[in-house]
């Protein structure tokens, strides 16, 4: 009889163990759903208080407006005293911070008070191409202006690039418009964003 109730113990463990790997999964499903996934926008964002500095930095790669919008809000409340928008290519002669640069003018900065960064092609080669243009200024203090998602890797970056600079790089993000966060995982375009910033941390965890 115990050699027979042996026999019915070990029938039932591979049911058993099926039923802790699923559970497992439905487990991390669960984790996945209701934490991780809500929680991946809120990560990738980087703000600071938006301290008094010499200049407010507009990154380009947003069409929206709303990067030098929110750099221009920054000057009208006098926590800049300048914006400079950096941007790349578009057209034939026409570069993407010269019309940042337009929308800002329109907003309220002064011509005088608004500089231009053209070598955009990346984060990296923003900071980089930025450098000693406001070095050559005096510039000692900067609020970054980018969309919230791509704004703590911008800060890394820009970090990195400046570290012995002595330069300080505090992070001032703008909501962009064509980004939700309620469910961004049901939507192509929202999974795009946040799929190719992921992917961009992953080089900068290697240094590139």
């Amino acid at each position: 009889m115990g050699r027979f109730r042996m026999f019915l113990i070990r029938l039932r463990l591979p049911g058993r163990r099926v039923a802790w790997r699923a559970a497992a999964l439905a487990a991390a499903f669960l984790i996945l759903r209701f934490l991780v996934l809500p929680a991946l926008p809120g990560w990738l964002a980087a703000r600071d208080a938006p301290k008094p500095s010499d200049l407010a930095i507009a990154l380009g790669g947003d069409s929206s407006g709303s990067r030098e919008a929110g750099a221009a809000r920054l000057w009208r409340e006098r926590r800049v005293n300048a914006v400079l928008c950096s941007g790349r290519p578009l057209l034939w002669h026409v570069n993407e911070a010269d019309a940042m640069a337009a929308h800002a003018r329109a907003l309220g900065v002064p011509a005088d008070r608004i500089l231009r960064s053209r070598s955009g092609e990346s984060t990296a080669a923003e900071a980089a191409h930025i450098l000693p243009l406001i070095r050559a200024r005096g510039v000692r203090s900067v609020l970054l202006v980018t969309s919230a998602t791509h704004s703590r890797r911008a800060r890394t970056l820009f970090r990195r690039a400046w570290r012995r600079t002595g330069i300080r790089v505090l992070s001032c993000p703008v909501e962009s418009p064509s980004f939700r966060r309620e469910r961004w995982w049901a939507r192509v375009r929202d999974r795009h964003v946040i799929l190719v910033e992921l992917l961009s941390w992953v080089r900068v965890g290697i240094g590139r």
